[in-house]
């Protein structure tokens, strides 16, 4: 986004990243969004009343919903590992409970390895197994994961944010100087060029001359970038030139592509 600033013999261009602000924003939103919506977890607890008699509630949780089953001790019959493929080829596990009346997954967005879950459902197969045991508490979350993601998400979205560079040009002919402020979060740096050393303001291209940046040109043919990267918005660029050179006293010479 380019704002154009005219003043008395002063000329102010402010040449604002917003794109790679909406970039950052749009992740850093994504990453709130992603760790409020995949975030859950699930509980299993049993009390064991006698031998093969009791009382389960598994709950699961996430930020929309909560589910609660309460089954009794009876209808368990064992748990078993489940692995699944995702979207991106990427394996996962599922603990499922089976039960009299079908299998139940513990939890559809459980983090962690085959034999963290093979422990878990053995734990549980033991405690079926086992009448001496009077209770079972079985915990499962995706959180570890969710937040691994989010804070990738979210640094991703941070970088954008920071390390994009706003630039200010400014011409201004009482001193004679023509000065391209850089600056980001982290660094900035000024440049200024006296005004009788410049011819011009150009327009470069890239190679495949969809993007465009606009540039100082010297007495001396050297040149000089507003901007350290190109843009495709060949609008902004072509009237950020045709100000310059009409503040330059040249406009009437046609802004060249190179």
């Amino acid at each position: 986004m380019k704002f154009i600033f005219h003043k008395i013999n002063k000329l102010v261009v402010h040449i604002i990243p917003i794109k790679y602000w909406m970039i950052g924003i749009l992740f850093f939103g994504s990453s709130v969004i992603f760790l409020l919506t995949f975030d859950n977890y699930s509980t299993l607890h049993c009390v064991r009343t006698s031998q093969n008699q009791g009382t389960c509630t598994l709950m699961r949780y996430s930020p929309t919903k909560t589910e609660t089953l309460d089954f009794t001790l009876s209808d368990l019959i064992s748990a078993r590992v489940k692995r699944q493929v995702g979207w991106f080829e990427e394996e996962s596990f599922v603990i499922m409970l089976s039960t009299t009346k079908g299998e139940i997954s513990i939890n559809q967005n459980s983090s962690g390895s085959y034999s963290e879950h093979t422990r878990i459902a053995e734990k549980i197969n033991v405690f079926l197994a086992d009448p001496s045991q009077t209770s079972l508490d079985v915990k499962q979350s995706s959180r570890l994961l969710m937040v691994f993601f989010s804070v990738f998400i979210c640094l991703v979205g941070m970088g954008n944010l920071l390390l994009s560079r706003r630039v200010v040009v400014s011409l201004d002919s009482e001193q004679g100087l023509a000065s391209i402020r850089r600056k980001n979060v982290f660094n900035r740096d000024k440049e200024e060029i006296p005004l009788g050393k410049l011819v011009k303001a150009d327009m470069e291209k890239t190679i495949d001359g969809n993007k465009y940046r606009v540039t100082f040109v010297h007495q001396n043919g050297k040149r000089t970038p507003l901007t350290k990267d190109f843009s495709n918005n060949y609008k902004g660029a072509s009237k950020i030139a045709d100000e310059i050179n009409q503040f330059l006293g040249v406009n009437n010479q046609r802004v060249s592509l190179r």
